[in-house]
């Protein structure tokens, strides 16, 4: 602070102000006069005598003011030199280093997920077509094997936001994560429980038409535009809106956009973090599996965010690899905790009852933050709560929106409008039996799905159908489910002793199927008379609690769970117990108060061993 005052009190004296006004008048417009000028303060910092004759000398020649600039350029010259040759040298370094570990196998070169396929350009997409389907999913390949069914030369177009064609969701969480083959799994080939293999893909590449050859195929086709998604749709004037504009006329369109992942507002916030968003992981489709995949091959600790099927086959899945309990909204608090201890054992910590309220980076990952005052570090996180159904074309198509369920209203035709049609997740429908629902299973979008697609081709079929989903927790332990089945309902369940047949595993290797809704796809009525054989098997049995005591032994092999409101059965869990679906929707089809539910439980055939 000193010298800046003594060199203020310097500038402001006589000689030097005059020297300074000189060299700022005469010489600013000259390239030598600002050099000079910034000359100053280096022959300011030599070592001389006095104060004065650290300035350059006001009456120095023309020749000695070109020597002094020549001296700055080379002096310049030189610094720019060296920095070049620090740089050259610093590349060679780092190639030298990397060329050593890459030879020493130090490093490994791990393949990515290849980008998208670039689009292709929307003019060679039809713009006038008998059929749209907007989106990619189940329930979308559903509706046009309907069409196709009905109309053989139908030409149909689909639009999806994804790159992939059309394939199964379901055993992204189940089946692929048992499969030890990485080549296999990298060409999205999954192992069924009976260990055949099975692509993820509906169809192979070559079933599908190129959208440019759709309207001139003699016998029509299935044409799917992929990596491009609808922005709005006149609903008046029957055209959808491409987000660059590009405008598709149709005859009969199916809405089947699916749903996103919810996140929860705590995961908004963190994933509004470029530091720490790459370790937040959702799970809805291809790429997040190898994203995921990736993730827990790199990570020592993953925590999974939701206890529901998602999050617990999910756990399942990992543990082996390498809400109360888990479904705490779905099963009775006894059987939830009987899941939670099934998940324990695949070498998974599960936390009941706790929720994040935090995230925060940490030097070795994530800092989650619990309602419970406990820290958990972790290198990524999966949020599984739920989803949300992708709706945003409603307000420009004037379509009406659930306030409460979500997803597109429709009639029992699954109309929202004339000559459009809603089908899978994002359908909201009204069930005679059971009121109002929104379902996001696989049996729903494919049996909603293909109900569209024939009342697009003039069937006018009402969908009274009772959806089914199911869900495995390894080859081992699953369920299949049907109706309303929540946990703050009363409950009674009955159960038995299971078998080497009773698991997932034993039905896949019976009927080689492993989506599960196939092989329970077509109702059959059921013989509500039980034989005498039958009877005095049930009176022989043990009567079961409507809540099971498990310190009595029983470990829940297999039963039936029966969920009721005002005393009449709204759902039903078979657990463990399969191929029985088409008894399940006869008794719900049946809406009956029943006075004991271990009789209704026996037409399950849970108590036969063989």
């Amino acid at each position: 602070m000193l010298r800046v005052k003594r060199f203020s009190k310097l500038l402001t004296s006589s000689p030097v102000r005059k020297y300074y006004s000189r060299i700022f008048s005469e010489e600013s417009s000259s390239t030598v006069g600002i050099r000079t000028c910034f000359q100053a303060p280096r022959n300011y910092s030599s070592k001389k005598n006095s104060i004065y004759s650290r300035l350059p000398n006001p009456k120095s020649d023309e020749r000695n003011a070109r020597s002094g600039d020549a001296l700055w350029e080379e002096e310049n010259r030189q610094r720019r030199l060296k920095k070049q040759k620090i740089l050259i040298l610093g590349l060679l370094l780092t190639a030298a280093t990397l060329g050593t570990l890459w030879y020493l196998g130090l490093t490994e070169y791990k393949e990515k997920t290849p980008p998208p396929p670039k689009k292709q350009n929307s003019s060679q997409i039809p713009n006038d077509v008998p059929y749209l389907l907007i989106g990619g999913g189940t329930a979308s390949f559903s509706a046009f094997r309907a069409i196709k069914s009905t109309d053989p030369t139908a030409k149909v177009l689909v639009i999806t936001n994804e790159s992939f064609f059309p394939y199964m969701r379901p055993p992204l969480s189940k089946e692929i994560w048992f499969n030890d083959d990485k080549e296999s799994v990298k060409k999205l080939i999954f192992k069924q429980w009976n260990g055949s293999e099975r692509s993820l893909f509906y169809e192979p590449d070559d079933f599908y038409t190129e959208c440019k050859d759709l309207i001139k195929a003699p016998n029509g086709g299935v044409a799917v535009a992929r990596g491009w998604s609808v922005k709005k749709i006149d609903v008046m004037e029957k055209i959808a809106y491409l987000e660059d504009d590009y405008q598709i006329h149709y005859n009969k369109c199916l809405l089947a956009t699916g749903a996103t992942p919810r996140v929860s507002p705590v995961f908004q916030v963190a994933i509004g973090d470029e530091n720490i968003c790459d370790r937040i992981k959702l799970y809805r489709n291809i790429y997040d599996f190898e994203d995921v995949s990736d993730a827990l091959e790199e990570s020592k600790i993953i925590a999974i965010v939701g206890g529901g099927f998602l999050g617990s086959e999910l756990a399942c899945a990992m543990g082996r690899k390498r809400e109360g309990g888990n479904m705490g909204k779905v099963l009775p608090e006894y059987l939830s905790y009987w899941t939670t201890d099934k998940v324990r054992a695949e070498g998974v910590e599960v936390k009941p009852n706790t929720e994040v309220v935090g995230v925060k980076a940490d030097p070795k990952g994530l800092l989650l933050l619990l309602n419970n005052g406990e820290t958990l570090t972790v290198d990524n996180v999966i949020v599984t709560v739920g989803a949300e159904p992708n709706t945003e074309l409603a307000e420009e198509a004037d379509l009406e929106v659930d306030p409460d369920l979500g997803g597109y209203l429709v009639n029992t035709e699954l109309q929202a409008r004339t000559d459009l049609y809603i089908a899978g997740d994002c359908a909201c429908f009204y069930d005679p039996k059971l009121g109002r629902r929104r379902i996001e299973h696989h049996d729903h979008a494919v049996v909603s799905g293909r109900l569209a697609g024939e009342n697009m081709t003039g069937a006018r079929k009402p969908y009274y159908h009772q959806s089914m989903f199911w869900s495995d927790l390894g080859p081992d332990v699953g369920y299949e489910a049907i109706g309303i089945v929540d946990s703050t309902l009363p409950t009674v369940g009955v159960f038995a002793k299971a078998t080497d047949k009773d698991s997932p595993k034993a039905v896949v290797a019976a009927t080689d199927e492993g989506i599960r809704s196939t092989t329970e796809e077509v109702p059959k009525e059921c013989d509500k008379y039980l034989s005498d054989g039958q009877k005095k098997e049930l009176e022989q049995s043990r009567q079961q609690q409507n809540f099971p005591n498990k310190e009595e032994g029983e470990d829940f092999g297999k039963g039936i769970i029966f969920y009721l409101r005002n005393d009449i059965v709204v759902g039903i869990v078979l657990w463990n117990v399969f191929n029985r679906m088409s008894i399940a929707r006869q008794v719900l089809k049946d809406q009956r108060k029943y006075d004991d539910l271990n009789e209704v439980a026996k037409l399950f055939n849970i108590h036969d061993e063989q």
